[in-house]
């Protein structure tokens, strides 16, 4: 595969001509091609405010809104100043949770309160070369059933969110 990742770089659109994408455009203008656009955002997210209205297939507004959401990831991005090695730091990626039982770590996945279940990447155990060196890049993310945030109100969100990082 030929493709090339940028990390912190916002897409305003994605580029749609006769049901065939071919690239997008950046927050700050840039339009950039390309053959394949993956994208890890909701498709209402996509196709409601990204694609232009007349390029969405009606097929998959109808697929879109038949979907049930699964889990949303809560993510907190880490920048240490020491390197995997000295952090005793491995693998790419590290399950951490309270239990070995995975039904339970998915029932409390509901719970904004109880829930244990973590995973831990270092991005330099995959790409040395991502920090500056004697640095680390990581990302914590715990997942969450989207029920968990049914009744959180928009002004608690924020004030939330703060408090589980």
């Amino acid at each position: 595969i030929n493709a090339e990742y940028m990390g912190n770089t916002e897409v305003a659109r994605v580029l749609v001509k006769d049901g065939v994408c071919h690239g997008v455009v950046t927050a700050d203008g840039r339009e950039l091609r390309a053959k394949q656009v993956i994208t890890d955002i909701s498709p209402h997210k996509v196709f409601g405010a990204m694609v232009d209205p007349s390029e969405v297939p009606v097929g998959e507004i109808k697929r879109g809104n038949a979907r049930k959401p699964g889990f949303s990831g809560f993510c907190v991005y880490l920048g240490l100043d020491k390197s995997p090695e000295e952090l005793g730091i491995k693998d790419y990626s590290i399950f951490i949770d309270s239990t070995p039982d995975s039904d339970a770590s998915q029932k409390r996945m509901s719970s904004l309160e109880d829930n244990s279940f973590m995973i831990m990447n270092c991005l330099n155990i995959d790409d040395p070369g991502c920090s500056p060196e004697g640095t680390s890049l990581l990302w914590a993310t715990q997942l969450y059933d989207t029920a968990a945030w049914d009744d959180v109100s928009p002004t608690e969100y924020k004030a939330l969110k703060d408090r589980i990082a």
